[in-house]
């Protein structure tokens, strides 16, 4: 256990050091003019520092940093990239201990007593499509195993552009405006934080409590660094908007913020701790879904395989990724720093892409179903959760025309559609996105893993993500050089009560089912038999194998319990020595109580 703390205080640290933002000094001082419009000039935060000293709160000072988490990553500093959004940047702000001192290997998570703060002054980003604020427990003591893990999760709902109390008018502005971010657990010690910004001319109405509720959070008075839980601060943004790409990378290279620690001394007594409770979420969901758009979908998905004749067509099933934290928390799971203000969607299983495949992602373009205030997708590396490569909804608008040239089926909402292709080479197509072949940080080895991530961020209507069960979700097709075949599928049983499909056998009877395999281009194939999972029970034997040759006949059988009297559904599939798949096949029988 104690080897799993060193190693994670190693890691931070030299994530630091590598930052390219590192050793730079505060930014409020040395960045352009801060107008009294922000109030959180440098002559207001001296006063507060000022205002907290003479109430024996004792200010420990932070930045916030850009950390170079691929790179990282890649070098094998730290475990994996957490998920990451492929083009869009984190700040995390590193809040070193009390009393810290050095100009040199600030931390990246941090511990906390449970009557401490973090405070961040500063101003938001120019504009951007997206922002948050957001506190995180990083790595837990989990008891039951007596060992640490990762585990990435939210303490509740982001502080975002829509909900961030600001300087900004009414009209809604939240860019480059002045604002406050107040990290605590405790309601005497944010009452006391309050007062000090006050008295220095910052007022309520621009500042924001980001509660590290102990209710769910593991603190400790005398911080104990082998139990408590260990934390870390996160400020996301996606899409500068157009004309702002420089003063975005200016605002990460010099981000215009203080971080201070803020520590009662003596430390608060127990009689007066006052813990704050887990924050009220935003709610999910409006009522309004995009399922009236299905059909459509479909009809892109047809146009889409008609497009590719002569290949082989995958279709991956899309799924749910990360669950949200409150649920993985009562699970000891990792959400690899999940947030609510979206939703986060995958295709099922894993892949890799030869030079001679490639995908097509496809679906509703949640942004313009007026969904979410931007989506994307993301190409994962598996090994190391790094996204490499990936596109935006704006990049995408439009894109779903280029299958409908010349075909008078085009759907009516087809604005609200995209189709966008992955390869090794793109070959000049502007609505492509190309995946190098090698290594770190940007490339995925030629037999790698991936898969496809996605996000839809924002629902304007509630200023939160939306609801799993209001948005379709995107879908991916793998496109390879004609694979495999499944033919000539057969089932036989002693006796047969039925040979109609499906064919009928009295409950708790052995089966034996035989398909054929052909068309594998290399000496050796496999194959794979898998039970419909709520369908019923039974084993099978054996439920995987070679065709040595690349073609031949399989058999296997299906062993069902006595009580078994419905129908049992088995999905064969087959795949070459490339990895390319046949089409899956399904087989039913149907047991039934003798007569």
């Amino acid at each position: 256990m104690r080897h799993v703390n060193l190693f994670l205080s190693i890691w931070c640290l030299v994530l630091l050091i590598i930052s390219p933002s590192f050793g730079q000094t505060e930014s409020l001082d040395s960045a352009k003019d801060s107008s009294d419009r922000t109030l959180v000039t440098k002559g207001r935060v001296t006063a507060f520092k000022s205002a907290l000293d003479a109430d024996n709160l004792k200010i420990t000072q932070g930045r916030l940093i850009l950390p170079q988490t691929l790179d990282l990553a890649c070098q094998g500093v730290i475990i994996s990239c957490n998920g990451n959004n492929s083009t869009n940047p984190y700040l995390i702000a590193s809040v070193p201990p009390v009393g810290y001192t050095s100009s040199e290997n600030p931390p990246l998570s941090f511990y906390m007593r449970p009557d401490e703060a973090i405070v961040i002054i500063g101003r938001t980003p120019p504009p951007v499509s997206y922002f948050s604020f957001r506190s995180f427990v990083f790595n837990r003591w989990v008891a039951q195993e007596d060992i640490r893990h990762k585990m990435f999760n939210s303490l509740g709902d982001p502080h975002n552009m829509l909900t961030l109390q600001t300087t900004g008018d009414q009209a809604g502005n939240p860019y480059d405006q002045g604002y406050v971010l107040i990290s605590v657990a405790d309601k005497g010690t944010e009452d006391r934080i309050r007062k000090a910004l006050k008295s220095a001319g910052i007022p309520d109405k621009i500042i924001n409590t980001d509660v590290i509720s102990p209710n769910i959070v593991k603190l400790s008075s005398n911080i104990d660094t082998t139990k408590d839980d260990s934390l870390i601060i996160l400020h996301r943004m996606a899409i500068w908007q157009y004309g702002y790409e420089q003063a975005g990378q200016d605002y990460l290279d010099n981000p215009t913020a203080y971080v201070f620690r803020v520590t009662p001394d003596p430390k608060t007594d127990k009689a007066n701790y006052s813990p704050l409770p887990v924050e009220k979420l935003r709610p999910r969901g409006t009522g309004q879904t995009e399922m009236d758009l299905t059909p459509e979908v479909e009809t892109l998905r047809q146009a889409i395989v008609a497009k590719y004749p002569g290949t082989s067509a995958d279709e991956l099933k899309p799924a749910i990724w990360l669950e949200e934290s409150l649920d993985a928390f009562q699970r000891n799971v990792d959400t690899l720093g999940e947030s609510r203000d979206t939703v986060y969607l995958r295709n099922e299983g894993n892949f890799n892409l030869a030079d001679d495949e490639f995908l097509i992602v496809y679906g509703v373009n949640h942004e313009a179903t007026g969904k979410a205030t931007y989506a994307s997708f993301t190409v994962y590396d598996v090994c190391k959760a790094c996204g490499v490569e990936g596109e935006n909804s704006r990049m995408l608008a439009g894109s779903a025309l280029d299958y409908f040239t010349g075909n008078p089926n085009i759907p009516t909402h087809v604005d609200k559609l995209y189709a966008w292709k992955v390869a090794r080479d793109c070959k000049g197509d502007p609505h492509c996105t190309t995946v190098q072949t090698g290594g770190c940080p940007l490339a995925i080895e030629k037999t790698g893993q991936m898969f496809i991530g996605f996000r839809a961020y924002v629902e304007p209507a509630t200023k939160i993500g939306p609801a799993f069960t209001e948005i379709i979700f995107d879908r991916v097709i793998r496109f390879s050089p004609t694979g495999p075949v499944i033919s000539k599928i057969a089932v036989a049983s002693k006796p047969f009560v039925s040979t109609d499909p499906p064919p009928s056998v009295p409950a708790g009877t052995q089966v034996n089912i035989s398909f054929h395999v052909s068309g594998a281009e290399t000496s050796a194939g496999t194959w794979t038999a898998r039970l419909k999972t709520d369908d019923g029970c039974g084993v099978l034997t054996p439920s995987s194998g070679v065709v040595a040759g690349g073609s031949g006949d399989v058999s296997f059988t299906i062993t069902p319990p006595p009580t078994q009297k419905t129908i049992l559904t088995v999905f064969l599939d087959a795949t070459d020595g490339k990895g390319r798949r046949a089409k899956t096949q399904g087989v039913q029988v149907q047991f039934v109580q003798p007569k």
